[in-house]
């Protein structure tokens, strides 16, 4: 069995379809219906975005980034950390938008149904969290066009771009 199909048995249920490979990437299949979406997304220079591998600090470093923009807003920092610091990929993880489609009594927050729409909706400073690879991240922060702050966690070390 190789690796596509060894990861495809442990990642089916009514919420995931399974995966694929997309530019070398084994990702969730409805990560196609995103992929231009996300590339084509028009990135802020107020934007903070930590991007990094699973479990490597990225929680941590989403609260001290959120921390530090918000001038130490501990009150505001009880608010559950996926409202404060959206992640990019999460309605792609979880096809909540597909099963919202099959299940319409499904109840489900929007930034969970279509994160990319409430991202670019957003008029304040966006945090943006994400754990796609470099090459999939969105063209303007590739290319240089845009230069939001890139927070990299590290093994619980932090290189926070950012100027408060």
């Amino acid at each position: 069995m190789d690796q596509e199909q060894e990861v495809f048995k442990h990642f089916v249920n009514p919420l995931k379809a399974g995966v694929t490979k997309f530019k070398g990437v084994m990702l969730p299949v409805c990560f196609k219906d995103y992929a231009k979406e996300i590339e084509d997304m028009e990135v802020r220079d107020t934007d903070i975005w930590v991007t990094s591998f699973p479990k490597s600090g990225t929680t941590w470093t989403q609260e001290m980034v959120y921390l530090i923009v918000s001038d130490l807003d501990y009150e505001g920092a009880k608010e559950t950390l996926d409202k404060r610091f959206l992640h990019l990929e999460s309605g792609i993880l979880m096809d909540f938008k597909g099963y919202k489609a099959n299940h319409p009594e499904f109840q489900c927050v929007d930034y969970l149904i279509e994160p990319i729409k409430v991202i670019k909706n957003l008029k304040c400073r966006r945090l943006i969290k994400t754990h796609l690879p470099w090459d999939l991240l969105p063209l303007e922060i590739r290319n240089g066009t845009k230069k939001p702050k890139v927070s990299i966690p590290f093994f619980y070390s932090i290189l926070v771009f950012i100027y408060v």
